[in-house]
């Protein structure tokens, strides 16, 4: 099981990469995986959300997204030149718990997925995240930004050891 370095690591890794890129299309391949969603309403809430930020909080990765993502750049909607503005959706957070044996993979459209992925975001830029767990033990859960803190899981975790708050 990754540890609380290796989990930073990981984060600092996609934060590099993914920050600013818009989720097109997504697969997941586990339905357990995002259980109790559906995989049909995790990929709907997904698609068109831009990736704004990365962190964590114990061994969750939180990978912030604005659901209006390609409003908010001005690509792709009809609406965008009228007077009337689209409803806003609240922000969400991508929580990821590699569990395991979980990891993510940032690849190419051309390259071939390894086995045991389980899913795969298309991103804008001709790359896919792809979360591989050989285990099957990794989850996935898409929270609203407001309910993030009260979330089962994340509310029980300790004060981060790598915060400033944190003192002995």
């Amino acid at each position: 099981m990754p540890e609380l370095p290796e989990v930073e690591h990981v984060v600092r890794a996609l934060r590099r990469v993914i920050v600013g890129r818009t989720i097109i299309a997504s697969q997941i391949k586990l339905p357990k995986l995002v259980a109790p969603a559906s995989p049909s309403a995790f990929k709907r809430k997904l698609k068109g959300s831009t990736i704004t930020g990365v962190s964590r909080r114990g061994k969750f990765i939180l990978i912030e997204l604005d659901p209006n993502g390609a409003l908010s750049h001005g690509r792709g909607s009809a609406t965008e030149h009228t007077s009337q503005k689209p409803a806003r959706k609240q922000g969400l957070v991508l929580a990821v718990h590699l569990r395991m044996t979980g990891k993510f993979l940032y690849l190419d459209m051309d390259e071939d997925l390894p086995r045991h992925s389980h899913a795969v975001f298309y991103l804008d830029n001709d790359r896919r995240l792809v979360f591989r767990d050989q285990r099957q033990f990794g989850i996935m859960k898409l929270i609203s930004r407001s309910r993030l803190h009260r979330t089962k899981g994340i509310v029980e975790l300790a004060p981060e050891p790598l915060s400033d708050d944190f003192s002995v």
